[in-house]
């Protein structure tokens, strides 16, 4: 398939994209003020780990600058744009208070975590196929195993320095109609003042 999209001058991702089998991704960034900065446990973490440490992502989770741009940008998407949203938030308590904040506001939201009880994270999920979630937020949950063909909006709140998680979070909307899915997928990508964050022309060759 490499040989083949060489001659179509297409990456493997535009191939499948203009098949349906993958769905077109339209790009917006939301781009903050907030500039991550690492100590040097954290930077000497990173660089064995190649992921951005429990305790930098708390800090941004902290930001109310941030939070508020950010939950502005859901409402809009939910409200004006009547979007089905998942959030890949920046910490287990961001998850839970963007949620909290969303539902304040009225739309039906819910948190999904680590903590969740399996019961509860089946259920949310169940409710957000049928839609009768407008927002299905998340923190080190959805970045593999969880399928619904239907999302048609990638909201990515989490810093990430890991090519593999970004377009293990990106890979949730991918779904074409080919695969019962849709044919357009808006990708909402939450930029700070963070150098080497991927994005999607890179990640492409991980999906």
């Amino acid at each position: 398939i490499n040989a083949f999209c060489k001659k179509q001058s297409k990456t493997p991702l535009q191939y499948l994209q203009d098949m349906g089998v993958l769905s077109e991704i339209e790009l917006r960034q939301c781009k903050t003020e907030y500039k991550l900065e690492l100590n040097e446990n954290e930077r000497k973490t990173l660089s064995q780990t190649l992921e951005l440490p429990e305790s930098v992502l708390k800090r941004a989770s902290e930001d109310m600058a941030r939070n508020g741009l950010i939950i502005a940008q859901i409402i809009r998407l939910v409200e004006n744009m009547k979007k089905k949203v998942l959030v890949f938030a920046s910490s287990k308590d961001n998850s839970d208070f963007l949620a909290s904040l969303l539902i304040l506001r009225g739309i039906k939201a819910k948190s999904v975590t680590g903590e969740t009880n399996f019961t509860d994270r089946v259920s949310s999920v169940e409710m957000f196929r049928e839609n009768r979630l407008q927002v299905l937020l998340n923190y080190n949950v959805f970045t593999a195993g969880f399928d619904d063909p239907k999302i048609d909006c990638i909201f990515i709140a989490r810093p990430t320095y890991s090519v593999v998680l970004y377009s293990q979070m990106v890979g949730r909307g991918l779904r074409g109609p080919l695969n019962g899915g849709t044919k357009k997928c808006l990708l909402v990508d939450v930029i700070d003042n963070i150098e080497s964050q991927p994005d999607i022309n890179y990640a492409h060759d991980y999906f």
